[in-house]
């Protein structure tokens, strides 16, 4: 009677033990759902933040450019993590259902050892029973209290909680690697989106002064073609009675005279001709190199308009990386407790 009582006891004691890491392996299920939850919530992120970038409106903007690769890389690191985390979160949940199972197992054994115990007669001492405590059983018989069935519950008990401890082990380091690998690569985006920022506000600076000198060139350019046009029309001769100065005649067409009399020999009408002909070329391509010049400054302000969008689209996107990151969701207690001892964790 007294050995069936130990039995029992030491079936009940292993329920209690199966039950305790069940509680533990629960404890460390919910650990990985909250940071499934993080992830999940920083791939959302990654997709914002990847649509958000799309938002430049400037062609050459358009291009992928290494903030884009370092989302990328993120977006891949996370799908793994997370893929990971739910191949572990199975296992946890298969050995759950396995040390329920054990411990129906061990309860139902010690039930039958309680009903063996009512049908025996109440008789022979309890006593020692403090130091029977600690007794194992190691020879085994159907008739005996000791039977094969209680030996392979408890077995299959043991070996059930040693996987369960190592699972556990297991899933603390992969929840310490799944919090620095995702903090890592959500540092390395912002790192890379800030540094794209100050690139881009660089290349703006650049491109304003830039278009300042253009600018300035276009006018300049504009000055020497009025005054281009002005000597070919002073040399083409007055037109009206305020083209001459006051001491200038109107009956005194020189070029008309010198037309009119090639004999003379004298040159003026021959160079007045050639230089109308330089200035009237020099006054084209003058003309076109402006053209040139406005081409240029617009070209210059139109990507000077697609590097401030650009910038404040990546502002934006990291604004918005900061706050939609909720740090709460993977706690500190969690993080804490994924850096502990391998001693501390199995106990």
């Amino acid at each position: 009677m007294r050995r069936v009582r130990e039995v029992e006891g030491q079936l009940r004691r292993q329920a209690g033990l199966v039950t305790q890491e069940g509680i533990k392996l629960e404890r460390e299920k919910g650990h990985l759902e909250r940071m499934l939850r993080s992830l999940r919530a920083d791939l959302t992120v990654n997709r914002r933040s990847s649509e958000g970038r799309t938002g430049r409106i400037s062609t050459a903007e358009m291009e992928r450019d290494g903030a884009d690769y370092l989302l990328a890389c993120e977006r891949r690191e996370l799908a793994e993590l997370k893929q990971d985390l739910e191949g572990a979160l199975r296992n946890t949940l298969t050995q759950l259902q396995a040390l329920g199972q054990s411990s129906r197992q061990l309860l139902n054994c010690a039930s039958e050892r309680a009903r063996v115990l009512e049908l025996l007669p109440h008789s022979g001492s309890a006593g020692g029973h403090g130091t029977a405590a600690h007794q194992t059983f190691t020879k085994t018989d159907p008739v005996s209290p000791f039977t094969p069935e209680c030996k392979q519950v408890l077995d299959s008990s043991t070996l059930t909680v040693n996987r369960s401890q190592q699972l556990r082990e297991n899933i603390r380091q992969m929840l310490t690697s799944a919090i620095t690998r995702q903090k890592d690569a959500h540092r390395a985006v912002n790192d890379g989106l800030v540094k794209k920022i100050a690139e881009t506000v660089s290349l703006q600076q650049n491109l304003t002064l830039t278009s300042a000198a253009t600018r300035q060139a276009v006018f300049r350019k504009q000055r020497e073609i009025n005054c281009i046009r002005h000597s070919h029309d002073r040399a083409q001769g007055p037109e009206y009675s305020g083209d001459i100065l006051s001491r200038e005649k109107l009956n005194r067409p020189l070029v008309q005279v010198y037309h009119r009399h090639p004999g003379t020999q004298l040159p003026e009408a021959a160079q007045l001709i050639q230089g109308s002909a330089v200035l009237r070329r020099c006054l084209m391509s003058s003309e076109e190199e402006l053209l040139r010049l406005q081409r240029a400054c617009l070209h210059l302000l139109d990507n000077l308009h697609g590097k401030r969008r650009a910038a404040q689209v990546d502002a934006a996107v990291v604004r918005m990386r900061r706050q939609q990151v909720d740090q709460r969701a993977v706690p500190a207690l969690l993080q804490q407790g994924a850096c502990q001892s391998p001693l501390s964790r199995v106990q």
